[in-house]
């Protein structure tokens, strides 16, 4: 099941990516709600994957406390522990407020605040995605 939920999360994260771009053409380029099914899609993917990932991030933490049962400070002194307890979290969770934020200005037809918004979820989460090649912490591109 881990496995499967990891490559889950990991196909998401494309879908993600793909959804915003779309959402940023979209925002940026309205002049009415006509393309709310797409800021939708994006707000329901980018909650998807943060219930995934908070339970990634809790059986990651457990599994490294069962492992060796070290105070929290000792554990994120390791480069890949840290990112993916701290950094990683973090990142998503800003990402996926702006995109919630980005998602409510479409309704009050602020459009040109709603692309700013999703521009800055996509750096954010571009920002803050294990991409392959970064030591320690690389994934793969696809699962």
């Amino acid at each position: 099941m881990e496995t499967g939920l990891l490559h889950l999360h990991n196909l998401l994260r494309w879908v993600i990516l793909i959804l915003l771009l779309i959402s940023i053409y979209t925002t940026y380029t309205a002049t009415n709600n006509s393309n709310k099914k797409y800021w939708l899609f994006t707000l329901i993917a980018a909650h998807t994957t943060l219930l995934i990932g908070i339970y990634q991030v809790y059986n990651y933490y457990k599994r490294i406390t069962d492992i060796s049962p070290l105070p929290f400070k000792e554990i994120v002194k390791n480069k890949a522990n840290r990112f993916f307890l701290v950094e990683h979290p973090t990142y998503m969770v800003l990402s996926i407020i702006l995109i919630t934020i980005a998602y409510t200005s479409t309704k009050k037809a602020k459009y040109k605040r709603a692309a700013i918004l999703f521009a800055v979820a996509l750096l954010i989460i571009i920002a803050g995605i294990p991409w392959p090649g970064r030591a320690e912490i690389g994934r793969s591109l696809m699962p």
